[in-house]
């Protein structure tokens, strides 16, 4: 019986493609023309020769982070909500605002977290030595003072930290980075905290004030030595929080905050303040409010009244 004439073709052997490359060694190699064959076709010759294929690089498995993608930076979101709540981020939008302060946060969580600093909330308690804290984050960190867990450690020294930014900080002693720079006389800087300092010396500023003799100082480690010389000779303490005070006047504008005596109310909302100074601030609020929600009547194009 006659072969078809498919059957006895044979399928052309796989050509080696080489790429453009440089390849160590060449010395050993050597690329001559096939005779017989067409012009282009390359062989190589080697006594032992091994050629490595490089690992294919795998795709990363698609997580649930990718669902929502923002289509400014690429960022993937797991849900909807915080994808809406990134966007605000390049849109600038800021919906909660603090009644103290005015300042305007992204989160309501982060607007929770700071309106505790106005008033003084701590219920995040230390089951150690019960200490207290604004944020849950803190307390974590803190509990690591009493278990002595130091999850971030250096490759370079084997030095382990607490928190994740103490090791970056440290990395820099290694490699010498300095990224952040004086505007003024171009210093640099490997913590952005040593720059903030350090600009105080051009600006001036003094943040740290003594409630008993008014020297003012750049750091908080001065002012809080200042304060211990203060406190070898304080009589008047109050007995809330322990605190000391070398006049009895500066005891009784610091009991306030205690006895939650607040003279000055505000026409706006009747909320009241101790200081003068924060109840100011606070009447500007009520400004910015009308001014913002002007300029979102003149976008969605309501007239306003």
């Amino acid at each position: 019986m006659r072969k078809s004439r498919k059957s006895c073709l044979r399928t052309p052997e796989p050509t080696l493609n080489i790429e453009k490359k440089i390849i160590e060694e060449p010395k050993h190699i050597e690329l001559s023309k096939k005779q017989g064959t067409n012009s282009g076709h390359l062989s190589i010759k080697a006594k032992e020769l091994e050629i490595t294929k490089p690992p294919r690089k795998r795709r990363r498995a698609p997580t649930k982070s990718d669902a929502f993608i923002c289509g400014d930076c690429g960022k993937g979101s797991p849900c909807k909500s915080a994808h809406l709540r990134h966007m605000k981020t390049h849109t600038g939008e800021r919906p909660y605002m603090c009644d103290d302060c005015g300042k305007r946060f992204i989160q309501i969580s982060e607007y929770k977290n700071h309106q505790r600093s106005h008033t003084g909330e701590k219920p995040y308690t230390c089951s150690e030595c019960g200490k207290c804290f604004s944020r849950c984050t803190y307390l974590t960190m803190h509990m690591r003072t009493h278990t002595g867990e130091k999850p971030y450690m250096c490759l370079e020294c084997g030095r382990s930290f607490i928190q994740h930014p103490h090791l970056v900080n440290h990395q820099r002693i290694h490699s010498g980075e300095k990224p952040y720079i004086c505007l003024d006389c171009g210093k640099r800087f490997s913590r952005s905290s040593t720059l903030v300092i350090h600009n105080r010396t051009h600006t001036g500023e003094r943040p740290y004030t003594c409630e008993e003799c008014d020297k003012s100082f750049l750091r908080s480690s001065d002012f809080q030595r200042h304060r211990k010389i203060h406190q070898a000779k304080s009589p008047h303490t109050c007995r809330e929080c322990g605190k000391n005070f070398s006049r009895n006047s500066l005891l009784i504008k610091h009991e306030l905050a205690h006895t939650e005596k607040k003279p000055h109310m505000c026409v706006e909302c009747g909320k009241r303040f101790m200081c003068n100074t924060t109840f100011l601030r606070h009447q500007n609020t009520h400004r910015i409010n009308s001014l913002y929600v002007c300029w979102k009547k003149i976008q969605s194009g309501i007239p306003s009244l």
